[in-house]
């Protein structure tokens, strides 16, 4: 019998529960997995064995639950689709347990909207990252299930592994640099953000022309139009004595190669402060509430530019060289035990769906 069902859509959220599902697997836990969009992916490297659904509404997934029966199903809560809404309320529709878990400080009223019709849709339990998440919860969205404060699984795993592969990678001869995107125009309440993530990139690179030569590469987020930053990279100008292109390579991997890391509101540039980088969030956007990481804000390693005539001077800090930050320091409560937190969670969940 399945004790345990795992659901991934989104990319955060896959990454969040990903070093938890390898400790049960490990552990010969009875898990399944059903992965699409950028989790599939990703949890394909996973030694399991992972469905690919055919469909994604309610009476596909009330099917599908009602012939697996696990004691628990485990989720994302991405805001692009219904994919885990709708696994939601087919599963309560059957008397099955939800746990959702929250892999950052944004969107959260969203993450409980379903996009077919507005309606509020929520899963039994959530699992969230510190006290700060739990009260933005609480202050943002009308979720009234139990919620769980685990730390985030996936710092756990980056700061061990990847910390150990900076520490191997031979040094740069010109400096690495990469910009990870997100898909502001997507995310906009307005029809179109004076500054969407194409013009924010642009600013960059021409804050860059003074520091050639260099290598920026630019990662899109998951949800965003490959095409159009094809076009954008073909219409834009390199760094003077530089050298722009566009990047599919794993967050992670960017991580350990890049001396430097700038973007928007991505959860990478906390990953990469946590990583000693110099990290530069370029925070444009016409809708701050919305569109910013508000975590960000608060890195003492990161340094934030809310105007684009301010980015040339502030893009001297991705050169800096690596140091230890206080970001480690801050975001400890986050990152400790934060698997075997997470997984005490899901325990007591189970718990919960047997009484």
């Amino acid at each position: 019998m399945t004790r345990v069902l795992f659901i991934g859509h989104d990319q955060g959220a896959a990454a969040m529960l990903l070093p938890v599902i390898r400790d049960m697997v490990a552990d010969g836990e009875a898990i399944a997995l059903a992965a699409a969009g950028p989790a599939a992916a990703l949890w394909d490297r996973l030694p399991a064995p992972v469905l690919s659904p055919d469909g994604d509404g309610e009476d596909w997934w009330g099917g599908y639950l009602d012939r697996l029966r696990p004691e628990l199903v485990v989720t994302g809560t991405g805001h692009y689709s219904d994919f885990e809404r709708n696994c939601w309320r087919a599963a309560r529709n059957i008397g099955i347990r939800t746990v959702a878990v929250i892999d950052a400080w944004v969107n959260f009223a969203e993450r409980f909207e379903r996009t077919a019709d507005g309606a509020f849709v929520q899963p039994d339990a959530v699992c969230v990252i510190d006290d700060d998440c739990r009260e933005r919860l609480a202050a943002d969205s009308r979720f009234t299930g139990s919620v769980h404060v685990t730390g985030h699984p996936n710092l756990e795993l980056l700061l061990s592994s990847a910390t150990e592969a900076i520490r191997r990678r031979p040094p740069s001869s010109i400096p690495n640099l990469v910009f990870f995107s997100n898909p502001v125009l997507r995310q906009s309440q307005l029809r179109r953000p004076h500054f969407d993530q194409f013009r924010t990139a642009s600013v960059l690179v021409r804050a860059l022309d003074a520091h050639g030569p260099l290598v920026l590469r630019v990662k899109p987020h998951p949800r965003e139009d490959q095409e159009a930053w094809r076009r954008w990279a073909e219409a834009e100008p390199p760094p003077k004595d530089g050298c722009l292109e566009l990047t599919s390579l794993p967050s992670a991997d960017l991580l350990v190669m890049s001396d430097g890391v700038a973007g928007i509101s991505s959860m990478a540039l906390i990953e990469a402060s946590l990583l000693g980088r110099p990290v530069l969030a370029l925070q444009f956007a016409n809708d701050p509430d919305r569109l910013q990481n508000q975590a960000i804000n608060a890195v003492p390693g990161i340094t934030v530019v809310a105007e684009p005539a301010l980015a040339a001077a502030a893009a001297a800090n991705l050169f800096r060289p690596p140091e230890a930050t206080a970001t480690l320091a801050n975001f400890h409560h986050c990152i400790e035990d934060a698997c075997r937190r997470m997984r005490l969670a899901i325990e007591s969940e189970m718990t919960r769906s047997q009484s």
